[in-house]
């Protein structure tokens, strides 16, 4: 999704949360299994409000949470399933 004045194109990746963590020996490693958030990144800030990102994604599913973080966010759905199709297909 282009967004902002620069209509950047939107980078969504698997978000890594604690619920994906585990501990293996003496230092923690990440899964990289799907989960229902989503790691969001390549939008101007000052432009986009959370209501745009949550508009934006809410047509793969049920948007529970939208936080932005400086130059990223988190946007979680009700389901890894719907989480997932943001993923494969695009919003028309």
């Amino acid at each position: 999704m282009p967004s902002g004045y620069d209509r950047r194109r939107l980078s969504v990746e698997w978000a890594r949360g604690e619920h994906g963590r585990h501990r293996d020996g003496p230092r923690m490693t990440v899964n990289q299994r799907p989960t229902k958030t989503l790691f969001v990144i390549n939008f101007n800030p000052i432009h986009l409000r959370v209501e745009d990102i949550k508009r934006h994604f809410e047509c793969y599913g049920e948007v529970l949470d939208v936080r932005i973080q400086l130059n990223f966010a988190f946007v979680q759905f009700e389901t890894q399933e719907d989480a997932t199709k943001s993923s494969l297909i695009a919003c028309t």
